[in-house]
């Protein structure tokens, strides 16, 4: 039987690049989670490297004809996410909650809010934005207000 490549819907953080990846090397997808979180901040190139991933690769269970309309599945699943993504922070700085929120929903949109500012600061770095910032003095400063950001927003729940 040939063993075929696809985004498992059943192991994943985000996208299940990782997870099926995993399934596919026979290989633990913590340690490729942490090969792409550590590619995104050596390089950049982890980001890249998992969105083109998550564009070509099927997902598990999905039926296509042919690439182009996997392409094409994949690209509306991430515009999907992206807009509840969008939506779900809109909520958190408006303050509303639905009836299936709970705490632990609260956690995870802000570590991902602190990933997305940290990686536009890291791009805009790169791209020689901040020469005038040293970045050795803000990086810790921005350790600092995450921690407090999640400080806070635990003791107002």
């Amino acid at each position: 039987m040939e063993k075929k490549l696809y985004r498992s819907r059943s192991d994943r953080m985000i996208a299940g690049v990782c997870g099926g990846l995993g399934e596919y090397l026979n290989v633990d997808p913590v340690w490729l989670r942490l090969f792409f979180v550590l590619l995104l901040f050596a390089t950049g190139a982890g980001f890249w490297a998992y969105l083109i991933l998550w564009i070509i690769i099927p997902e598990e269970g999905r039926v296509t004809a042919t690439p182009g309309e996997t392409v094409q599945a994949n690209v509306q699943e991430m515009a999907d996410r992206a807009r509840d993504f969008g939506q779900s922070i809109q909520r958190g700085f408006q303050g509303e909650r639905t009836p299936s929120q709970t705490r632990s929903t609260s956690g995870p949109l802000l570590v991902g809010v602190a990933f997305i500012l940290i990686g536009a600061f890291l791009l805009l770095n790169q791209l020689n934005l901040f020469s005038w910032l040293r970045w050795s003095v803000w990086w810790p400063l921005v350790i600092i207000f995450i921690g407090v950001a999640l400080l806070f927003s635990r003791l107002k729940e």
